[in-house]
């Protein structure tokens, strides 16, 4: 398939040059065998023949994860943004409850279930860390995210468990390790939590 544009609407045809998706919108993406399109200011899903998967009611639907699932976003009848996630058949899978959401990473996406308070939540919109951070990351490759509380900022695995207790700066880089300061020090830890190296700040200019 590819991508054609007329009189600033798009469409897409096949290899022999054939229209299979009319041009009568105002975008469309293609994300692994479906087509997010934007018409008259809403998205939708749209499959390869240009059937229509998910209604075109939604403010915003973000790109397709490696989980086959998408930020939904509509304004509700108050006028707030709420945020859930579909699937690549246009099913509503994670309802539309959350005030903003984070990617997924180890299964697990941040979400804001009412004004700073965020948890995490499974592909099945199961709670699994429960909702009590003012901020959150995405997990990263080594199976850690970045949550604060009103108080600190630390490090929790999967479980919702504390690996590195408070932290004002750093992440964890590729070989694992993460500059942790406290007061004059700066700590160099590792994924177990164990501090490696320890350095007066003046050390480290």
């Amino acid at each position: 398939m590819a991508k054609v544009r007329f009189n600033k609407k798009t469409g897409y045809i096949d290899k022999d040059g054939v229209l299979i998706i009319p041009i009568i919108y105002n975008k469309a993406n293609f994300y692994n065998d479906v087509i997010v399109a934007w018409k008259d200011s809403k998205w939708g899903i749209l499959n390869k023949e240009g059937k229509i998967l998910a209604p075109f009611i939604y403010n915003k639907i973000g790109s397709f994860e490696k989980n086959g699932l998408a930020v939904a976003s509509i304004v509700n009848n108050k006028g707030k943004i709420k945020n859930g996630f579909i699937n690549q058949k246009g099913q509503l899978v994670i309802p539309l409850i959350y005030y903003a959401t984070r990617s997924f990473q180890n299964n697990l996406a941040g979400v804001e279930v009412s004004p700073n308070k965020w948890g995490y939540i499974d592909d099945k919109g199961k709670i699994k860390i429960e909702p009590k951070y003012v901020r959150v990351d995405d997990f990263d490759e080594n199976g850690f995210a970045r949550v604060s509380t009103i108080d600190d900022t630390h490090f929790v695995n999967p479980k919702g468990e504390v690996v590195v207790g408070y932290v004002d700066k750093g992440d964890f880089v590729g070989n694992g390790d993460l500059t942790r300061t406290i007061d004059e020090y700066e700590q160099i830890i590792n994924t177990k939590g164990e501090i490696i190296r320890l350095l007066k700040k003046e050390q480290t200019k």
